[in-house]
């Protein structure tokens, strides 16, 4: 299903992720350890792994929780890889409800990013679990709303989740 080059690039990520996280781990228990370890679970989602990306997330929100509970930005990116891996695993309800509360506290406290990256995920949940229309109302927003406040590589993704979600119907 991937293109060779982006297969590519995924492994090149990869790569550079594992040899990331044995350096973090060689230098002590730390946050950048739970946010290398869902850099990881993206990676294994975007390689078509949903179950070990979900597990990989759920080592990493452990982690978070263990060595830096107070850090909310690192929370929030976390528990979206895992509602991303989530929704691939089967529970796609269970992601939707868990990328509202996160989009939602994200908006709440100030992580503008965060609260985009939900929405983005959001959007691209909705249109594969049929809901076309409330999803492409969702990218077609959040394309907007990014791309006025600066986030422009999360504008260029929605747009091209609508265009793939247009293919597709």
């Amino acid at each position: 299903d991937m293109s060779g080059e982006v297969a590519k690039r995924v492994r090149e990520a990869r790569d550079l992720v594992q040899a990331s996280l044995k350096t973090i781990r060689e230098q002590g228990p730390s946050d950048t350890e739970a946010l290398a370890l869902s850099t990881m679970a993206r990676v294994l989602l975007a390689e078509g792994r949903p179950e070990e990306a979900l597990k990989v997330a759920r080592e990493s929100a452990r982690e978070l929780r263990r060595v830096a509970p107070e850090n909310l930005g690192y929370r929030l990116l976390i528990e979206t890889a895992e509602a991303a891996a989530l929704a691939r695993c089967g529970s796609p309800q269970a992601a939707l409800s868990r990328l509202e509360t996160i989009a939602g506290e994200a908006r709440r406290r100030g992580y503008v990013h965060l609260g985009l990256e939900a929405e983005l995920a959001l959007g691209r949940l909705e249109i594969r679990q049929a809901e076309k229309a409330a999803g492409a109302a969702r990218l077609r927003s959040l394309a907007e709303k990014a791309s006025e406040r600066g986030f422009f590589l999360i504008a260029r993704e929605a747009g091209e989740e609508l265009l793939k979600g247009q293919d597709a119907g």
